[in-house]
C-alpha cells in the first residue's frame, strides 16, 4: 500500500491505579484549561450528550456514561482548553488526593486548527485572504478565483475565519461567499487603521467607503437632474415707454350750431393732443437639454485607462 500512514487516536482511554490494576470506579475530573471550573466533555463527535461530571470509570478503569456502562470515547470541545485529575474512588467531589494532573489540554482537532494557522503564515509568506491579480486562466493550488461564489464554511474553515459574511453571507449558515471582483477595482478601505480620511463616501458617489466589501460605481456617465430632452425657458418684460408730442397743430374750429331752445355760438375745438404709451413684451428662452438617454445614467462617471485581469484569493487548502 502506497502513501504515507498515519498513528491511530486511542479510541477508549483506560486509567490504573499505583500499582498497575484498572482504576474500576475511579474519578476523572474535567476542568477549563487553569482552573477549578468543571468543563463538559461528550460520548461522541456530536455534543450532545454530556458525560458526567466527575467521569466514573467501569470495572475496566475505561471511560464511560457509567460505572456500569460501556466503555465510549472521550469526545471534547475543539475550542476550549481542558485540565484532568485522575482521582482514586474514595477522592471525594472536588477531590481530596488525586493520581495526576494534566492541564492545557486541546482536542487534536484543535491541535490541527492551531498548527494551520501557523502553517499559514509560512507558505510562501501568503496569508489566508490574500488577493492579487493573476495572469493564468485557471486558479492555482490553494486559491480561487473572485468571482463572487458560495464556498463551504468548513471547508475553507480558515478562509471564512478571515472574511466571515463581510463580501456575502452565502446561505446564511453552510456557505459563504468570496469577494466578487468581476469587472471592478480595488479602493483602500476609507478608515483603515481607526481614522476615516473621508475621500470615497456615500453621500458623494454612493459608496460606504468604511464597509469593507462596499460596491458601487457605474461606467455610465454620472447622472444629473435633466430628463432625456429639457428645456428652461426664461421671461424677460419690458417695462414700456412714452412718447410726448412736442408741437401743436393749428385748433380747428367748426361752426355753431343751433338747436331748437338752446342757443350755443361758442366755437369747438375738435382737435386733441394726447401721449401714449406701449409694451413691446420682450422674451427671452434659453433651451438646454441632454442628449444622454436616462437608461445610460450612472452612480460615478469615467472609468480610468484600465487593464483586464483575473483576481485570485488564497484559501490554504490544497495550497
Amino acid at each position: 500500500m502506497a502513501g504515507t500512514m498515519v498513528l491511530a487516536p486511542s479510541p477508549v482511554l483506560q486509567f490504573f491505579d499505583n500499582t498497575g490494576a484498572m482504576l474500576a470506579g475511579g474519578l476523572l475530573f474535567c476542568y477549563a484549561g487553569g482552573t477549578t471550573t468543571k468543563q463538559s466533555a461528550f460520548t461522541d463527535n456530536t455534543g450532545n450528550t454530556a458525560l458526567p461530571n466527575p467521569i466514573v470509570l467501569n470495572s475496566r478503569g475505561e471511560v464511560a456514561p457509567s460505572s456500569t456502562s460501556a466503555s465510549c470515547g472521550l469526545w471534547l470541545d475543539p475550542s476550549l482548553e481542558y485540565k484532568f485529575v485522575l482521582a482514586p474512588a474514595t477522592a471525594g467531589d472536588p477531590p481530596t488526593s488525586q493520581f495526576w494532573t494534566v492541564d492545557h489540554v486541546v482536542s487534536p482537532e484543535a491541535a490541527i486548527l492551531a498548527a494551520l494557522q501557523q502553517y499559514e503564515a509560512t507558505i510562501g509568506g501568503v496569508q489566508i485572504g490574500a488577493m492579487m491579480a493573476y495572469g493564468g486562466a485557471t486558479a492555482p493550488n490553494g486559491w480561487l478565483f473572485c468571482y463572487g461564489q458560495a464556498i463551504s464554511r468548513t471547508t475553507y474553515a480558515l478562509l471564512f475565519a478571515k472574511l466571515g459574511i463581510a463580501y456575502g453571507s452565502g446561505d446564511g449558515s453552510t456557505t459563504f461567499n468570496v469577494p466578487d471582483k468581476r469587472g471592478r477595482v480595488s479602493i483602500g478601505k476609507d478608515n483603515m487603521g481607526g481614522s476615516a480620511a473621508g475621500r470615497i463616501t456615500a453621500a458623494v458617489c454612493g459608496i460606504d467607503g468604511t464597509v469593507l466589501g462596499a460596491a458601487g460605481g457605474d461606467q455610465h456617465a454620472q447622472a444629473d437632474t435633466l430628463s432625456a430632452s429639457s428645456t428652461a425657458t426664461t421671461v424677460v418684460t419690458d417695462p414700456g415707454h412714452t412718447h410726448k408730442l412736442s408741437t401743436f397743430a393749428v385748433n380747428q374750429f367748426t361752426a355753431p350750431s343751433y338747436n331748437l331752445g338752446t342757443n350755443s355760438s361758442a366755437p369747438v375745438d375738435t382737435n386733441a393732443v394726447g401721449v401714449q404709451s406701449a409694451f413691446t413684451g420682450i422674451t427671452v428662452t434659453t433651451s438646454v437639454s441632454t442628449t444622454v438617454a436616462s437608461s445610460l445614467t450612472g452612480t460615478t462617471q469615467n472609468v480610468q485607462p484600465s487593464q483586464i485581469d483575473n483576481w485570485i484569493i488564497f484559501t490554504g487548502v490544497g495550497a
